[in-house]
């Protein structure tokens, strides 16, 4: 069966960049020792609270610089809502990212075999 380009990546490119930007996130966190879902719930605890922090100092230097530069006002007020809107779509793609992880960790953890399936019962001595 031949395969179907999408309509609006008709030559894969966006795929391979998203999967790519998994690929580096995935290896970031198992490098920095997040390999299971509580850790994982603690970073995503953690990015979230920076992401707001980030949006917080962005709404900020921009009101100080249209108050202290009003002629400015439309140009300013333009590129605090351009940083706005990339760091929404970073903040989506990071939270799709983090959630296609946790996936993958709850599968590994169910495909491990438990303890108690590892050990003899008395049956079998």
């Amino acid at each position: 069966m031949p395969r179907q380009s999408k309509f609006n990546d008709p030559f894969g490119r966006v795929g391979r960049r998203q999967a790519r930007s998994y690929e580096d996130l995935k290896s970031r966190l198992q490098a920095t020792g997040i390999k299971t879902i509580e850790a994982l719930d603690d970073a995503q605890h953690r990015i979230t609270r920076l992401a707001w922090l980030l949006v917080t100092i962005v709404v900020g230097v921009t009101g100080l610089v249209v108050l202290a530069l009003p002629p400015w006002r439309w140009l300013v007020t333009v590129f605090g809502g351009l940083a706005l809107i990339w760091l929404g779509a970073t903040a989506f793609r990071t939270r799709l990212h983090l959630r296609r992880y946790r996936r993958e960790l709850e599968v590994e953890r169910h495909d491990e075999p438990s303890d108690a399936s590892t050990t003899n019962s008395p049956s079998e001595s």
